[in-house]
């Protein structure tokens, strides 16, 4: 649950994690990953990285991840 307690409505970093797959006769597969247009603002850097787990969903109910780490 959102508590306004702890916020001051002040943004102090944009994190994005891109999962860009492909279609085809073998299900979905997971190409890669990307963290483009993730960024701090002058008050914060951000260091992300991403990374595939699980690459390929071969059939209905399957799924695919990818992680992204932000520091």
């Amino acid at each position: 649950m959102f508590n306004d307690e702890y916020t001051s409505g002040v943004t102090v970093a944009t994190l994005k994690l891109g999962n860009h797959y492909s279609v085809g006769d073998y299900g979905l597969k997971i190409r890669y990953c990307d963290v483009g247009g993730t960024k701090g603002t002058v008050w914060t850097s951000v260091d992300a990285s991403c990374e595939v787990s699980d690459s390929k969903a071969e059939k209905v109910g399957y799924d695919m991840n990818a992680v992204g780490t932000y520091k």
